[in-house]
């Protein structure tokens, strides 16, 4: 599933693969910048959603996914 999602994020920019040419075989994939924006943006949708769990957790139940 995580390779999946990488292949997923790596194709739409999000993130750079690098794989070393020796062994051992390592790859390590970085955020773009692209996605570094994007990760400092939703910085405070998360703050949010941190202060406000009670929300939230109404919203699950009346969607029925508690």
């Amino acid at each position: 599933m995580l390779n999946r999602t990488l292949r997923w994020m790596e194709a739409r920019d999000l993130v750079e693969r690098t794989r070393a040419d020796s062994f051992p075989f390592t790859t390590v994939y970085r955020l773009t910048p692209s996605a570094q924006e994007l990760a400092r943006l939703l910085g405070p949708l998360v703050d949010w959603a941190e202060h406000h769990p009670e929300l939230l957790e109404r919203d699950r139940q009346a969607r029925g996914t508690a």
